[in-house]
């Protein structure tokens, strides 16, 4: 495995709600002159701390941190209008990306994991708790859909496809389900029970992509739900380089690139890699760490670089692109 060159950024200084004096913060780059292979402008969703991050690595300006009050963050979307939705533990909000305030908090919906928002303006929610139930919401917030994962599912994140499917995280599988619970799929992570398999994609070619959570992988699975690729694991070479106690949130990029976020466990001492980019080869193209007193322990990211945050986008066919 090539590995990349060390690089050093500058200090980020943040107001309230904000990250503040992020010095020691490092980067690795093969590829400086690649419009994708070079630091990005990123959210971030901080497990530990409780906060989504907005860090550009170009522009210190456009930084902040939001918290709700030490509740649980899991899951973000672009939904146009320059504003992210954010699951919270009872309930979702809105913030503006571009200054991280609250436009929008909705609680009393039960323990959310995860929320997504459609093009007719509905919101789902996947709910904690064994029997994998999801709920829909109108554009008014009131429930027009409700229903639960036939023989239940612990739900990490979903995920819609353009099958009008959902792809579910589920302790060592991921789940496609349709809006009636009923599974028309399973990818099997691990065989140790260790998985927590957190978040799956579908390419166009049919192709699903796989972060396998506790067991430190992201997997490739064709059309027919063969396994066709792994890339990491524990033993590994990109594991050794960037270590974490589960492989969470991705982004898959234009280029073909994958953006990991890795969660460094509860303890959040936020030591080691905290995000990754690699390619489908399993190279690493670049990765970030920081001060570890700032940004705890990641489990969700978005690459904002070249999106058009005024619109909504999914990553319906693999690709974090816009929905109309």
């Amino acid at each position: 495995m090539k590995l990349p060159n060390l690089a050093q950024e500058g200090t980020l200084i943040l107001a309230f709600f904000t990250l503040c004096c992020l010095g020691a913060t490092h980067e690795k780059t093969l590829s400086e002159n690649s419009d994708w292979r070079r630091p990005h402008d990123m959210l971030l969703v901080d497990e530990q701390a409780r906060q989504i991050h907005r860090v550009n690595l170009r522009s210190k300006e456009a930084n902040w941190s939001q918290g709700f009050g030490g509740e649980l963050i899991r899951d973000l979307q672009l939904i146009g209008d320059d504003r992210v939705l954010v699951s919270i533990r009872e309930g979702y909000a809105e913030l503006d990306i571009k200054t991280g305030a609250v436009l929008k908090q909705i609680s009393g919906l039960g323990m959310v994991e995860t929320a997504r928002r459609t093009v007719d303006g509905h919101t789902w929610l996947g709910l904690s708790g064994r029997a994998g139930e999801v709920r829909e919401l109108d554009e008014n917030d009131r429930e027009v859909r409700s229903f639960k994962v036939k023989g239940g599912a612990f739900i990490k994140v979903m995920r819609h496809s353009s099958r009008n499917t959902l792809f579910l995280g589920n302790k060592t599988e991921i789940l496609e389900v349709d809006y009636s619970g009923n599974v028309l799929m399973r990818w099997r992570t691990s065989e140790s029970g260790q998985s927590d398999a957190y978040m799956a994609t579908r390419l166009p070619d049919g192709r699903v992509l796989v972060a396998g959570g506790k067991d430190k992988s992201f997997t490739v699975y064709d059309s027919a739900g063969k396994l066709i690729q792994k890339i990491g694991g524990v033993g590994s070479d990109l594991y050794n380089v960037t270590g974490g106690s589960s492989w969470a949130g991705f982004q898959l990029l234009p280029n073909d690139d994958v953006v990991l976020s890795i969660w460094q466990g509860h303890r959040g001492d936020g030591q080691g890699v905290q995000v990754v980019q690699f390619d489908l080869e399993g190279e690493i193209q670049w990765l970030w760490k920081h001060d570890p007193r700032l940004i705890r322990s990641l489990h969700g990211v978005i690459v904002l670089d070249g999106l058009d945050t005024s619109k909504l986008h999914d990553s319906l066919n693999g690709y974090l692109a816009p929905v109309e």
